[in-house]
């Protein structure tokens, strides 16, 4: 008797067969380089940067493998204001469909564009006064 052929590779699975690598821009928290499949040192270091677009960077201290890019603190901040004004405006009573719908959108976003950041901080001083 025959057995069955084993199902074919399709090319939508090859991306099941890759590690997943996520890491939220908000997460300050040491990482542990063991975690990384590439890496299996356990021994971490900060580097603060002096400029460019990154705080810092978290590098394995035995095969220097940059682990990650760490935010500047202040990202950090403005991005869980930003979640708390949004989650508590959701929260306020007399949202027009279109409020709700927007909002109910961007909660879904960790970072905003500047022209969300205007329609939110509008909708902000509209609902509670004070915009900061």
């Amino acid at each position: 008797m025959n057995a069955p052929a084993p199902p074919a590779k399709r090319a939508g699975d090859l991306a099941a067969d890759q590690p997943l690598q996520t890491f939220a821009p908000a997460d300050v928290t040491p990482l542990i380089c063991a975690a990384q499949p590439w890496c299996e040192h356990t021994n971490t270091r900060i580097e603060q940067l002096a400029s460019g677009p990154h705080h810092a960077k978290e590098i394995c201290s035995d095969c220097e493998r940059v682990l990650r890019w760490l935010p500047k603190p202040e990202n950090v901040a403005r991005r869980r204001v930003n979640a708390y004004r949004v989650a508590k405006m959701l929260m306020a009573p007399g949202l027009t469909r279109w409020q709700t719908k927007f909002l109910s959108s961007v909660s879904r976003q960790q970072k905003f564009s500047p022209k969300q950041t205007a329609v939110l901080e509008r909708m902000w001083d509209e609902l509670f006064g004070d915009p900061r």
